[in-house]
Parts: C-alpha cells; sequence; structure tokens
C-alpha cells in the first residue's frame, strides 16, 4: 500500500524506480501492529482457546486460568485462529504512534 506522506529515506535507498513516497507495508522499516485486544475476532479466539487448554489440562480448573497461555498462543498465530487481522502499521523510522 504506497500512500501520498513523504518518505526522507525513499530517494536515498530507493531500488530502481526512486521516489519519494511511503511504500506503507512495501517498505523495510514497516512495522505491522499486532491485532487489536478489542478485535472480537481476538476475544473470541481467546474464549476458545481457554476452554481447549482447560479440557486438555483435565483437572477441573477454570478455564479463566489459562487467559495468559491462551493470549500467548493466539498472539503467535492470530491467522490460525480466525482472528481477522486489520493491516495496521506505522513508520518505523518515524516511531510507534
Amino acid at each position: 500500500m504506497i500512500t501520498e506522506k513523504l518518505c526522507p529515506l525513499a530517494r536515498t535507498f530507493g531500488v530502481k524506480d526512486l521516489q519519494a513516497k511511503c511504500m506503507g507495508e512495501e517498505c523495510a522499516l514497516y512495522r505491522t501492529l499486532p491485532p487489536s485486544a478489542s478485535e472480537p475476532s481476538f476475544k473470541a479466539a481467546i474464549q476458545r482457546e481457554m476452554a481447549c487448554l482447560a479440557q486438555e489440562d483435565g483437572k477441573g480448573k477454570p478455564a479463566k486460568n489459562f487467559h495468559n497461555k491462551a493470549v500467548n498462543n493466539v498472539m503467535k498465530s492470530p491467522e490460525k485462529y480466525g482472528v481477522k487481522q486489520e493491516r495496521r502499521g506505522y513508520c518505523g523510522l518515524g516511531g510507534r504512534p
């Protein structure tokens, strides 16, 4: 996704077609943000993973005891858990918003 924002490095380190515009996700400096914790598909994935972990444990512990492990599992591979990822990110040179 190429944006209209100017990039101070694009003209210095550009490939064959030099340009002054931000290259967005195509740039090596672009950083993708993790899924938002308020995203409904993320919340649902966490709930499902907590239930699965509690069932696998087999010791009768409540699912909420597995929240941290469930979050870690989902964050490692959000696509695997059906988390809809809106492509959000920022310029690594400019810093995190």
